[in-house]
């Protein structure tokens, strides 16, 4: 079916609608279904027929009516690239061996960077040209703060009910042993 005669339909089903409204409304179903003619359209046309009630705002079916019942529009999509997983891992190998840590060297400050970094490899590895892993600042500072906070608990057990204070103190204790520039406006949530 052509808009035309999707036209020359909606005018024979609803004769009191008036030539000029109907003319009106050429281009804009016409822009709207133009590109959905053939059977799709005339089978969407007998169902809106079949179920159009006129009403006072709107005496006959308007393209939007027709375009609920059409099947959704095939996406223009480009076909997907399959997963290269070995090359993934490959790569994410490939980037953690040449991935050094920054000059901190206590053990584990360097096992809680490894950790992020080991993360950003695996993110950056799904690209076929994946650069170098650089950390942030603020990666590096919260690969400090973890490895701290594990090595706090270690020493001192659980916080449950330690004072702020108490807690701080630990903090900054291990921060100082490793030579961990911090704060506490550092560690508040």
């Amino acid at each position: 079916m052509k808009v035309s005669e999707l036209m020359a339909r909606i005018q024979a089903a609803y004769p009191g609608l008036q030539p000029e409204a109907l003319r009106a409304f050429l281009p804009v179903f016409q822009a709207r279904l133009g590109k959905r003619e053939g059977p799709a359209l005339e089978r969407a046309a007998l169902e809106v027929f079949a179920t159009f009630r006129p009403k006072y705002g709107q005496p006959f079916p308007i393209p939007a009516d027709f375009e609920a019942a059409l099947p959704a529009p095939a996406r223009d999509r480009p076909r997907e690239q399959p997963l290269d997983v070995a090359g993934h891992g490959e790569r994410a190998r490939r980037l953690m061996a040449a991935w050094r840590p920054s000059a901190n060297t206590v053990p584990e400050v360097r096992r809680a960077l490894a950790h992020i970094a080991r993360q950003a490899a695996h993110d950056a590895a799904w690209s076929a040209d994946a650069k170098p892993i650089a950390l942030t600042a603020r990666q590096i500072r919260l690969a400090e703060q973890r490895a701290i906070s594990q090595q706090r608990r270690a020493e001192h057990g659980p916080p449950d009910r330690l004072s702020g204070e108490i807690w701080w103190a630990q903090i900054s204790a291990i921060a100082e042993r490793w030579k961990v520039a911090t704060s506490i406006d550092e560690w508040s949530v």
